[in-house]
């Protein structure tokens, strides 16, 4: 049968947006939330059972699970790659892609969503990866599969990227025929209209495009899924093995939970509050900030020395010296400039909470807020006791610990950095030349401070 967004020429690429932000989620813009869309409830709670039933029996049902979600979206994708280098006006979009700007590189939101472009697909600073890895075989080989998984994240990304970006030069060359030129970077919006109104009418110029659109959502909701219950896996195994209650009781009660939590975004504002969401998750905020936190902990309260040294006897590919000078410095100084830039960036005469309207940033308060749980989780999680029913995994030999405890730690830096939120939010009438040279003395100091700092511990860890 006929796709209902399929159409010949400008009509197309209008049927395809119309129909997902009118007839599919009845999107109002603005921060209310609407009424709730029926017809994204289901799918809401499809998705739960497929997770709860994907994870209950642990992670080596998840295993053979992948085997099928993760193959058919390759294919579905080189299909789309095709199809849409084909398309007429292509090479627009491929030269938007790959023709870099240079001037882009000064600006702090680029390389905002550059790591959060990283963090996210490689699932870094969700504790996804840690979980995992806890399951491995101990003659895994640690440094090549991480090796290889980088490799094929960033070659995936960049086929997607083709896909995209020549779907969209295609349509964009449509509105230019129709005598009403758009721009590459103007025919679909950010985020998820570029998966649900470009793929579509890539789609639509196929062949039995009813077949390849039913393919293709297919491997769209598996890769959902995959995402989706590595992360609640990280969260379960977490609670499971920290408190030892039973995992047939947490993951239903997270189940539920992530139901009633979801309602939020099958309304019909719901997408506008999944992209602030995804702003904060995937920003400054977010997960990068958390990769900053646990490179401190990681690189400064541990022996770093040591867990380098367990994962290259398990491996063909040996990591240098260098790998510890990433983990305590290079990393920690570079997110810690983006977190702080972009801070700087977003302060307006009313401070980061506060458009110069007096309108609230929203992203920037709920970022503050989930921040500030950080502590408050931390104290406590460290309070609660861990299973003593359970056999020890291998360790490395000696200890690992350098000071202090994980959660104190956690805890401390996150509290440090709330007060220096609080303190630019009060000193937001400084001439901006003032807040700059203020914020490159601290980074320079920083550094200084923490390079001195390794060579003590460095010291420290020899004698």
């Amino acid at each position: 049968g006929e796709l209902p967004w399929a159409g010949e020429g400008i009509e197309g690429v209008e049927n395809a947006s119309r129909f997902f932000n009118e007839t599919y989620l009845g999107k109002i813009e603005g921060p209310n939330l609407g009424a709730i869309r029926w017809n994204i409830v289901l799918p809401l709670f499809i998705t739960w059972a497929a997770m709860y039933f994907c994870i209950f029996k642990g992670v080596r049902l998840v295993g053979k699970i992948v085997w099928l979600t993760v193959p058919l979206p390759w294919l579905m994708l080189l299909i789309l790659t095709v199809r849409g280098l084909t398309l007429e006006g292509s090479m627009q979009g491929l030269t938007y892609y790959l023709d870099p700007v240079w001037s882009e590189l000064t600006k702090p939101v680029t390389w905002r969503y550059a790591f959060g472009q990283v963090f996210f697909s490689l699932s870094l600073a969700y504790g996804v990866m840690i979980t995992y890895a806890s399951f491995l075989h101990r003659k895994s080989d640690l440094n090549n599969n991480a090796g290889i998984i980088s490799i094929a994240d960033f070659a995936t990304s960049f086929v997607a990227g083709l896909a995209v970006f020549a779907t969209l030069g295609g349509m964009a060359f449509i509105t230019q025929q129709a005598g009403n030129p758009v721009a590459v970077e103007n025919v679909a919006e950010t985020g998820p209209s570029l998966a649900f109104i470009a793929f579509p009418y890539a789609l639509a110029q196929l062949p039995h495009s009813a077949w390849f659109s039913f393919v293709f959502f297919f491997a769209l909701v598996t890769l959902g899924v995959d995402s989706a219950f590595s992360m609640t896996e990280s969260i379960l195994a977490s609670i499971v093995d920290k408190t030892g209650w039973r995992r047939c009781i947490v993951l239903p009660v997270m189940s539920v939970v992530g139901i009633l939590s979801g309602l939020i975004f099958v309304t019909q504002g719901g997408i506008n509050w999944l992209g602030t969401l995804d702003g904060f998750v995937n920003g400054t905020w977010g997960i990068a900030f958390m990769g900053l936190l646990e490179c401190v902990v990681l690189g400064w309260l541990w022996r770093i020395d040591i867990l380098r040294q367990h994962a290259n006897s398990r491996s063909d590919w040996k990591l240098g010296k260098w790998w510890n000078y990433l983990i305590r410095l290079v990393i920690p100084v570079v997110l810690g400039t983006l977190f702080f830039w972009q801070l700087f960036d977003d302060i307006t005469g009313d401070g980061f909470l506060r458009t110069p309207e007096g309108d609230w940033i929203l992203t920037n308060c709920v970022g503050l807020s989930i921040l500030a749980c950080v502590p408050i989780f931390a104290v406590i999680f460290s309070l609660l006791r861990g299973r003593t029913d359970v056999e020890e995994p291998q360790r490395p030999e000696g200890n690992l610990i350098v000071k202090g405890g994980f959660e104190g730690s956690i805890a401390f830096l996150a509290t440090l950095v709330i007060a220096g939120l609080l303190i630019v939010q009060f000193t937001v009438s400084m001439p901006q030349l003032a807040k700059d040279t203020i914020m490159w003395l601290s980074l320079v100091a920083g550094l200084a401070a923490m390079l001195l700092s390794n060579y003590v511990l460095d010291r420290y860890h020899t004698s």
